[in-house]
């Protein structure tokens, strides 16, 4: 019976697009679980460029929405709707097949056009479809939808499908496009009737106002350092586990603790933050969520990873909703719908750069310098810094307290814009943030400020000296991984020159510049003096014997033998060291190289037909120094 009574309280497409969003948020969210593993360890394509094409993807997901929006109110919803999830189909289709980057990218523009025309549909239908009474409980529908979907896909993709397989995950979320295509045609009908006066171009109208409240927009530069510390999420947290054998399990498990913790946690949450100011909410939300990136990294084991997620899950749930509600409030009272059309700005800045340099810096200090702590310490140190603002922006440029006092007694979140984010902040449900509760003189001390900022170089210092853990991408030794993105190369590194007396040894140091050095090869050469004539008889320049004897800064000794250059030629002997190249990233110059040329028995200018010789005093040499190295791809 309260099962029939909610479905009363809504008409019957409210329910179509819930449903809809439940299959397409599904879709999604499974791609996302298993993309990252698939690129990188079945296509072999570079971590870096994962992360460029998630960045790529963004701006189809936060800007396209703002004009298919426009062109439903104009053209009419089913117009827009029906014929987007045809393009999502294509798009998810033609990246199961892809197998290089540039054809992942075409697939991912095609998938990007359908998902941003399709966004503002759901959201718009429902604010459409509830009444002021019902809206909350409408929006709390639909973001459970969202989480269900989003939960339920990863988990079918974990138990599943095999990780060696996961590009059967873009047909799988191919069909469902092609299932809610034929959903679409057939039950969803325009909840409002099409206006074909409105104007399309009038919906950036509102972006003068929004750049002329520089409060507002320094809250927006501030907090999209939020989303871009969340965008390890999308680039880097999967294939820490995988990389670093942190948790046994399948890969796109991973993406099923952050959803299940959010269907769980969400109602107690809820009542919680309403207790708070919507600032100090934000910025104790932030730390929580820098702190469970931190115990999801630093640690490297699975249970203090696992508990991360769900700590930063937790605050995410926090944040964000309070965010959405502390934009409400701070708006001109005629102009919230332009403001909250705009509050997804972060979230583009955010992810647009984070999900390219979270997954660079993620190469860089993770897969080559072996150093994850590191890179996790860098990730928190923006966390940190994030906070620091926050408080800054608080104490300064926040909402005065007469206005906060001034307000509602409680503050409902209103529902999110059509321009709502896609990936990570549609995740979570509205709730009720009370305005004006309770204030933290923490989060006010200019004191925690700097506390907040001091602690970053000692998080950095801390990460780096936690030294290297062992990496197993691709079941290789850490030797063999670590240098997959290089190629050796090899050229002169340098040359000297000099003479040498008969039967002595000279000594020398030689630096070789460089690093990620293999090996180091000396190359001695010299050309014997030409013939002399005396009257009528020529005297031939007998051969010239030298070697080498090399000690590298390591101790190792490698030595040749005496050699003579062929009569009325040039001589060469070489001696070759092979290096460690330590790891990418690493100044592993070995320093300078003990060279002895050795000088044995010089050939005098002779004749058979005569007595008298000729001292051959000319021992010129040349040392020719070569060496072979690493040098990215």
């Amino acid at each position: 019976m309260a099962f029939n009574g909610l479905f009363a309280k809504f008409p019957r497409v409210f329910w179509v697009v819930n449903t809809l969003e439940l299959v397409e948020r599904g879709a999604y969210y499974g791609m996302l679980a298993a993309l990252p593993y698939h690129m990188v360890y079945n296509l072999h394509i570079r971590t870096e460029l994962v992360g460029l094409l998630l960045s790529l993807l963004t701006p189809f997901l936060y800007i396209l929405p703002i004009i298919s929006g426009a062109l439903a109110g104009k053209y009419g919803f089913r117009a827009v709707m029906v014929p987007a999830f045809l393009l999502i189909a294509a798009g998810y289709a033609l990246a199961g097949t892809a197998t290089t980057f540039e054809l992942m990218l075409v697939s991912f523009m095609i998938l990007g056009i359908g998902t941003g025309t399709f966004k503002p549909m759901t959201s718009g239908t429902i604010a459409t479809t509830t009444s002021e009474g019902t809206r909350n409980l409408g929006y709390s529908i639909y973001y459970w939808m969202i989480n269900v979907g989003s939960f339920l896909m990863p988990l079918t993709v974990a138990v599943a499908v095999p990780k060696e397989q996961y590009g059967l995950v873009f047909f799988i979320s191919s069909g469902l496009m092609a299932a809610n295509f034929a959903l679409s045609f057939l039950f969803f009908r325009n909840p409002v009737e099409p206006d074909p006066k409105k104007s399309v171009s009038g919906v950036l109208a509102g972006a003068a106002l929004v750049l002329r409240d520089y409060r507002f927009m320094i809250l927006l530069v501030i907090y999209s350092g939020f989303w871009f510390m969340y965008a390890v999420n999308n680039a880097a947290i999967t294939l820490f586990m995988v990389d670093f054998k942190v948790w046994d399990v399948a890969p796109a498990m991973v993406a099923v603790v952050n959803p299940i913790t959010i269907l769980a946690a969400g109602p107690f949450l809820g009542k919680l933050v309403e207790k708070f100011d919507s600032l100090h909410a934000m910025i104790g939300g932030m730390a929580i969520f820098t702190a469970g990136l931190m115990m999801m990294g630093i640690p490297g084991s699975w249970p203090f990873f696992v508990s991360g997620i769900v700590i930063f899950s937790v605050a995410e749930f926090i944040v964000h909703p309070t965010y959405i509600s502390y934009v409400s409030k701070i708006a001109p009272k005629d102009k919230v719908p332009v403001y909250m059309g705009y509050s997804f700005i972060p979230a583009l800045i955010g992810y647009s750069s984070g999900n390219f340099l979270v997954a660079l810096l993620y190469t860089i200090f993770s897969e080559e310098a072996h150093r994850p702590k590191f890179f996790w310490a860098i990730i928190g140190s923006v966390g940190l810094f994030t906070i620091a603002c926050l408080m800054l922006y608080s104490q300064y440029l926040g909402r005065k307290r007469a206005v906060e006092e001034a307000g509602a007694e409680e503050a409902p979140m209103p529902y999110p814009p059509p321009s709502e984010a896609l990936a990570g902040t549609d995740r979570v449900a509205p709730s009720t943030v009370r305005s004006g509760k309770t204030n933290h003189p923490v989060w006010e001390s200019k004191l925690t400020v700097a506390v907040a900022l001091l602690v970053i170089p000692g998080l950095l210092f801390g990460g780096y000296s936690g030294g290297t853990d062992r990496y197993f991408r691709d079941g290789g030794t850490m030797q063999e991984s670590s240098w997959s993105r290089f190629t050796l190369t090899t050229g002169l590194a340098g040359s000297s020159s000099g003479h040498s007396d008969e039967n002595t040894d000279t000594t020398f140091e030689v630096e070789v510049p460089g690093s990620n050095m293999v090996n180091v090869t000396f190359t001695l050469k010299w050309t014997d003096e030409p013939d002399i004539r005396r009257l009528v008889r020529v005297y031939e320049n007998q051969p010239d014997e030298f070697g080498l004897e090399v000690t590298a800064p390591n101790g190792t000794v490698e030595i040749s033998s005496l050699v003579k250059n062929p009569p009325g030629a040039e001589g060469s002997v070489s001696v070759s060291v092979k290096l460690d190249p330590g790891k990418p990233g690493e100044d592993s110059n070995p320093g300078p190289f003990s060279v002895t040329v050795r000088c044995g028995t010089c050939g005098d200018l002779t004749n058979p037909y005569s007595a008298t010789l000729y001292t051959d005093t000319g021992n010129d040499w040349e040392l020719e120094i070569s060496h072979t190295y690493y040098t990215r791809k």
